[in-house]
């Protein structure tokens, strides 16, 4: 059975600060077929939530970072070192948006928004963290990549200020689970998610 697991339903930079709602994400837990474990946008306090809901983050096996506002990506290097730990070498799978990933050469914030700084996204894991992960990759709208556990992926496009965060439809264990991340609704997510066992839907601006 596929168990989702959220460690908080929070976000926005106002909860983020006061933490009214926890901000850890959620993890997918596949059955005992695939034995995966999935922990999806670690924002702040992620790892301790995990604890606090008896998850353990040193099985995690892939983290999914779909875009780099730190309300989706705070614990990411926590949990790749938890990730690591128990083979006392790299292991698993970070999977993220390109800017989370490879930062952004050009400006993704207008103009004259100072509070912003020059506007342009770093890569939010340092090179020590990088090589944490077996594997780090970037998901793009209307990719797919294969996961461990005999899980897919699939990348789903969101329109929202960070302007490579993108959705996705996970199967796993022959189930479909769809998650639109930080968006604007778009017509075409009636038929990317449409046929989906369970969909997460961010509401922060419905």
């Amino acid at each position: 059975m596929v168990k989702i697991i959220f460690l908080g339903t929070g976000g926005g930079r106002l909860n983020l600060i006061r933490q009214v709602r926890a901000t850890g994400g959620f993890i997918i837990r596949g059955g005992e077929g695939s034995g995966v474990q999935i922990h999806v946008d670690p924002g702040p306090g992620a790892l301790v939530r995990a604890y606090q809901y008896k998850c353990d983050p040193t099985k995690t096996d892939v983290i999914i970072v779909t875009h780099a506002h730190l309300d989706h990506c705070a614990d990411v290097e926590v949990l790749l070192e938890a990730m690591s730990v128990p083979k006392q070498r790299a292991h698993g799978l970070l999977l993220g948006s390109r800017n989370a990933i490879a930062g952004s050469s050009r400006r993704a914030i207008p103009e004259g928004d100072s509070i912003h700084g020059n506007g342009r996204f770093e890569p939010i894991i340092s090179e020590y963290f990088r090589k944490k992960a077996e594997r780090v990759e970037a998901l793009g709208w209307g990719e797919s990549r294969k996961l461990p556990g005999n899980a897919q992926i699939h990348g789903v496009k969101a329109l929202h200020e960070e302007d490579s965060c993108f959705g996705f439809v996970l199967e796993l264990d022959c189930r479909r689970i769809g998650y639109t991340s930080d968006t604007q609704y778009l017509r075409e997510h009636e038929t990317e998610y449409r046929g989906v066992d369970c969909l997460i839907l961010n509401c922060l601006k419905p």
